[in-house]
């Protein structure tokens, strides 16, 4: 990495140590979920820089992506002593049926990585577009759990929606 490379890096981590520090500050949740929530967000966004300097065609970044997430996850799962299906939903739903949904997902992720996400990763202006997705994402799942799941939409969570519509169109 040249030292362009490396400071550009440190601009990164500080900005993202005081993004995360003002969040642990100011929002009133439990720290160790915040925590958790920023670990994984932080990696989601790594990931596609990561894959982009790969230079794998799309194709073939389809296939590594899954396979790296099996060498972490497999083990974990093999080792786990937690029961396949949750015990809350014991009694709800079959193995056989959890596991046709657990796959569906698997090729619903699969098919946009395959179709989209991974051009989006190649395309000139990526991080741009990469943004769109991540705001997008919580948009769509709120609005999703309201008309499929019955759930109700708080006053905040609907200014959320909004400040995320805003955000979209900002970056275009």
């Amino acid at each position: 990495m040249t030292s362009q490379g490396i400071d550009k890096f440190n601009q990164c981590a500080i900005i993202i140590t005081y993004v995360f520090t003002l969040l642990l500050l100011t929002l009133q949740v439990e720290k160790v979920y915040l925590l958790l929530a920023l670990v994984a967000a932080t990696l989601f966004s790594v990931w596609p820089f990561v894959m982009k300097r790969s230079h794998l065609s799309t194709p073939w970044q389809g296939l590594f992506l899954p396979l790296g997430m099996i060498l972490i996850s497999g083990p974990a799962a093999l080792l786990s002593k937690a029961p396949i299906i949750d015990p809350s939903w014991a009694g709800k739903i079959t193995l056989p049926c959890a596991i046709t949904l657990a796959l569906a997902a698997g090729i619903i992720n699969g098919g946009s990585m395959t179709f989209a996400y991974s051009k989006l990763i190649a395309a000139p202006n990526a991080s741009r577009y990469l943004i769109i997705v991540s705001v997008t994402m919580p948009i769509i799942l709120a609005l999703m759990g309201w008309l499929f799941l019955k759930e109700q939409l708080s006053f905040k969570q609907i200014c959320g929606i909004g400040v995320g519509i805003c955000a979209i169109y900002l970056l275009n």
